[in-house]
């Protein structure tokens, strides 16, 4: 995909699962996903979100509000890292292990937001 504003120029770049290794070893921290500006890349999601946000006047210039930004987009990766855990599980043990997750944090998590 290819998005074009009379600042920028958006290329959506995906790897495929089986292509992944060939591309890691490259990657900052060894991970995606990953912004090029100008040349430079930078890495890690949440710090990407905030940059573009900021870009774009989405992200709250408010410290305090910045901070309750800061904390969903950091909530919402502690449930994706949760969920990543069980991935590799059986089929009993994952069912269940998620199971355990709705019932739990990820109940919490969602009700912390609601709240919020």
């Amino acid at each position: 995909m290819r998005y074009t504003s009379a600042h920028c120029v958006f290329e959506d770049h995906r790897i495929s699962g089986k292509d992944w290794p060939g591309f890691r070893d490259m990657m900052p921290f060894l991970a995606m996903p990953t912004l090029e500006v100008d040349g430079k890349v930078a890495s890690q999601s949440n710090s990407i979100n905030r940059y573009v946000g900021k870009l774009a006047g989405l992200y709250p210039k408010d410290d305090w509000q910045a901070l309750l930004c800061d904390e969903v987009m950091d909530a919402a990766e502690d449930i994706s890292t949760r969920i990543a855990h069980t991935i590799d599980l059986a089929e009993d043990a994952k069912k269940k292990a998620r199971e355990e997750l709705v019932a739990g944090r990820i109940t919490r998590y969602l009700e912390q937001f609601q709240a919020g």
